[in-house]
């Protein structure tokens, strides 16, 4: 799992978990516009990019492994957060467990955002 960082002049973070197999060119417009008002945490999955090989393995590391990297870089608590499809698997579990929470508006399986508490 990697985790690309846009935006890193903006103060409000937002964490970015994208749907199953998409590539990162995918999303590239919409970081691009979201950069601009926001420090973006980009994960990409193992094995969904050439440049990161890797095998996914499940919903369970890929939260681990995204908690352990935003505190090791300072991040406790997130401005918002996006989640489609494995990526709302993804943000879901990552909300229950509360080790990152989200202050600002969250989005799962990019239907409507949802407010959880702090």
């Amino acid at each position: 799992m990697q985790i690309l960082e846009h935006g890193q002049a903006q103060d409000r973070t937002l964490l970015f978990f994208p749907c199953t197999a998409e590539p990162v060119w995918a999303f590239a417009d919409t970081i691009t516009l979201l950069s601009q008002r926001w420090h973006v945490f980009q994960v990409v999955y193992d094995g969904h990019q050439p440049e990161y090989p890797g095998d996914f393995t499940s919903v369970e590391q890929t939260v681990d492994e995204v908690i352990s990297y935003l505190k090791s870089h300072g991040v406790s608590r997130l401005g918002g957060a996006y989640g489609c499809s494995m990526g709302g698997a993804c943000l879901t579990r990552m909300l229950a467990l509360g080790k990152c929470p989200s202050t600002g508006p969250s989005s799962t399986a990019g239907s409507r955002p949802i407010s959880c508490p702090s």
